[in-house]
């Protein structure tokens, strides 16, 4: 709803906020910063998180002897620089030059026009652990 419409019922989408210029722009809103303004300032959580570290923990519970305590111990070759990569470079931000951990560098824009390189397309194996749960294809599972 943007800063000065905070008020339910909430927009649809992420809860990332750009200036209209971005939002006009038509590119994805994702590289935008959290709202850390008005009455909801600081309120949104990262569940997904929380989420894995339940599932980490679980899998160890009910499989100690194929699963590890932790989510790298299960991921190790997270670490081999020589894997397949799936992050997405950040386009230039007009705060780049800020104090890294200060609230105007996370409170950072792109600047436009977009200044961001993608690379080269990446590989995608396999579905996301929790399709299974939401596809009817995995029924037979």
């Amino acid at each position: 709803n943007g800063l000065s419409n905070q008020e339910p019922p909430y927009a649809g989408g992420p809860p990332h906020w750009c200036t209209e210029e971005m939002y006009a722009s038509g590119h994805w809103d994702g590289v935008c910063p959290y709202v850390f303004e008005g009455p909801d300032a600081g309120k949104y959580r990262h569940p997904h998180i929380a989420y894995a570290a339940l599932e980490v923990y679980l899998a160890h519970q009910f499989m100690p002897e194929k699963c590890s305590m932790t989510w790298l111990g299960n991921n190790p070759d997270f670490l081999d620089a020589d894997r397949l990569t799936t992050e997405t470079p950040f386009p230039v931000m007009d705060a780049d030059d800020a104090d890294m951990k200060s609230v105007e560098h996370w409170l950072g824009q792109p600047v436009l026009p977009w200044t961001y390189v993608s690379g080269n397309t990446k590989a995608f194996e396999g579905l996301v652990g929790t399709d299974m749960y939401f596809d009817d294809s995995c029924d037979e599972m």
